[in-house]
């Protein structure tokens, strides 16, 4: 199951997602276009791809399993969920 983790920290509730098999489910989450960064034991982060054009704020949780600045809600999952 996918989960949303937020950009804001004091939002600690990140919420449950059933279906992301769905483009536009998974651009409404993040907020544009999407792209997809590969982590270590097959997972994902679905990100919007414009973040830094559209000066979404960082993402401190995301950007610590990625290993580089995320900016922006994203969403985490295996990536066989894609399939």
């Amino acid at each position: 199951m996918a989960t949303i983790i937020t950009h804001n920290p004091e939002n600690s509730n990140d919420q449950k997602i059933v279906n992301i098999s769905k483009l536009s489910t998974m651009q409404k989450i993040v907020g544009g276009y999407i792209e997809i960064i590969y982590l270590k034991d097959n997972y994902i982060l679905i990100v919007n791809e414009e973040g830094r054009l559209r000066n979404l704020p960082i993402n401190n949780y995301a950007s610590f399993l990625a290993q580089r600045d995320i900016l922006g809600d994203v969403i985490y999952c295996k990536s066989k969920e894609l399939n």
